[in-house]
């Protein structure tokens, strides 16, 4: 029977972090990559491949032959519903086999800090144990980031359903959901392209995404983040998560990698927001990195998604990007009026906060007990929707005057 290792918490090592200094290292945080399904389980193999470091790897899976050949910590879930078969793309029973092993899993997830979600979304497993892992996560007080991989086009409308059906859920359940949408990921590759070579490229967003953000907090940079600083950044559970990064290299590394922003595939598709109330965004080069550089690359951003307010920054100096930078952007979408009902986290208790407000598409910018006229009135809804609530707010259309 396949089952979870002993769950130890995982002390930074130097082959992430370089040097660390001695308060660093007693800070000893924790941070895990849980692989959920078949694809999440393959993007834990090319993590370890490519050098982690600090980060423990769990799989989590249905099928044991799927499990069989991985040699970091795994969990099969839902045996007596698949017998060690995968779902075989039912969503119900995913769901099923993860609510069976809730104790296991909310084992896993003990003591860690902070921990990513990575999983592909359509099948039956990924798109519906993955909410269920990230709330045993939150239930025992992690930060919980997830990326996940959004079905190719051809797929199938039946299956784009189900992958959308598991974000909502996902979201409610994360301070950060990234979604990774296959057809935009791969519209610059050619049609030589082999499908290992596809999906390679998917998994390196995904590995910059978490480096970026775990090197922040444990490498030595000429601007330090703290985990509680980065916690701020994520107040609220239930919105949309810009994402981007961009790289220059060469003499004019820095104008090339601030360019670059605007060709960003991931920026060009509406599962993000393009405009953000907080950014946390990650800076790596080498020791030449001045400051007017690092003010220059943050106007650039501010100009381009917002977050001028509240802005998160953490450099990771590298000598092995010889003139070379590279700039990942993390961030959230809030609403101004919608934030007057939003409860912020403090740093010492943001570990088990299971009532955080969601974020909803549908919700009304206003208020709720701002109604206007309709105030001594029901509320009329339709599909979810309040129709006394103007349409541009709803929709969340910004007027120009």
């Amino acid at each position: 029977m396949l089952g979870v290792d002993d769950n130890k918490k995982i002390t930074l090592s130097d082959n992430i972090s370089g040097q660390l200094t001695t308060e660093q290292q007693s800070k000893a945080w924790a941070f895990k990559v849980i692989g959920v399904g078949g694809a999440g389980c393959n993007t834990l193999r090319f993590f370890e491949k490519n050098q982690i470091g600090a980060l423990a790897l769990t799989a989590i899976d249905t099928d044991a032959q799927t499990l069989e050949s991985i040699s970091f910590e795994k969990l099969q879930i839902g045996h007596a519903l698949t017998r060690g078969l995968s779902t075989g793309n039912d969503f119900e029973l995913g769901r099923k086999a993860a609510d069976a092993d809730r104790k296991r899993i909310k084992a896993l997830c003990k003591g860690q800090d902070i921990i990513f979600i990575v999983a592909g979304l359509g099948g039956g497993l990924g798109s519906s144990a993955a909410s269920i892992v990230a709330e045993c996560a939150v239930e025992q007080g992690s930060t919980v980031i997830a990326f996940v991989n959004m079905p190719f086009s051809f797929e199938g409308g039946t299956r784009y359903k189900q992958a959308e059906k598991g974000l909502i859920d996902l979201r409610a359940h994360c301070e950060a959901v990234i979604p990774l949408p296959n057809d935009i990921l791969l519209q610059s590759l050619d049609n030589a392209t082999t499908v290992l070579d596809a999906f390679a490229r998917s998994n390196t967003w995904m590995h910059k995404g978490i480096c970026s953000l775990v090197n922040m907090l444990v490498r030595p940079g000429m601007i330090h983040v703290d985990l509680a600083t980065l916690q701020k950044i994520f107040i609220y559970r239930g919105g949309k998560t810009l994402f981007g990064l961009a790289s220059g290299e060469g003499n004019n590394a820095l104008k090339d990698a601030i360019k670059s922003f605007s060709k960003c595939p991931l920026l060009s598709t509406p599962e993000h927001a393009r405009k953000a109330d907080a950014l946390v965004v990650s800076i790596t080069s080498d020791n030449s990195l001045t400051l007017d550089s690092v003010k220059e690359i943050l106007t650039a951003i501010s100009d381009l998604f917002g977050g001028k307010e509240n802005v998160v920054l953490g450099t990771t100096l590298d000598p092995s990007f010889e003139k070379k930078i590279e700039i990942v952007v993390l961030g959230t979408t809030l609403f101004q009026a919608y934030q007057q009902n939003v409860i912020r986290l403090q740093p010492q208790e943001s570990k088990a906060q299971t009532d955080l407000p969601l974020f909803s598409e549908n919700a009304t910018l206003l208020p709720t007990e701002d109604r206007g006229v309709f105030e001594a009135t029901s509320q009329a809804l339709f599909n979810g929707e309040d129709l006394d609530v103007p349409s541009y707010i709803r929709k969340g259309i910004k007027l120009h005057v």
